[in-house]
């Protein structure tokens, strides 16, 4: 937006909030008035942080499939809940006595050494994809530094 955009929709906000206040104030009462004030201060803010977080971030548009890909868990995410929750039922069954020492022990030992290689390979996944998002953050600091648009 432009500048002078900007200054209008400030200055016809202001009118607005004003306008707001004031018909609270006479139509209901001081406390009225108050919390109209204080709700539109709380919109402000949230609109400011808003503001910041775009100038900060860029507007950077999300691809569809980046867009899905960020909103659901992945396969091994998935495996990993269930083996966790296996093993906080293997627990309880022991806990109560229906599974005994030896099949807890072996079935502990099965379900943790699952869980180590999910886990190895998901540190894997992370790495390279810390090493691409370190690539992309350099580019684009190469790219502000010269000049070149986005």
């Amino acid at each position: 937006m432009t500048d002078r955009l900007v200054r209008t929709l400030t200055v016809a906000v202001l009118g607005v909030v004003i306008l707001g206040v004031t018909m609270a104030g006479v139509l209901l009462d001081r406390g009225a008035a108050t919390l109209v004030l204080a709700a539109t201060a709380l919109l402000g803010a949230i609109a400011g942080l808003w503001a910041s977080l775009q100038a900060l971030l860029g507007n950077a548009p999300m691809t569809i499939e980046e867009a899905i890909a960020f909103a659901h868990a992945s396969e091994a995410e998935e495996r990993k809940r269930a083996i966790l929750q296996a093993l906080k039922d293997l627990q309880f069954d022991h806990s109560v006595g229906k599974i005994g020492q030896s099949d807890y022990d072996m079935l502990v030992l099965s379900f943790r050494g699952q869980a180590k290689r999910l886990l190895r390979s998901m540190d894997e996944d992370v790495a390279s994809r810390r090493a691409a998002a370190s690539a992309y953050v350099a580019e684009h600091r190469v790219k502000e530094k010269t000049g070149v648009p986005r």
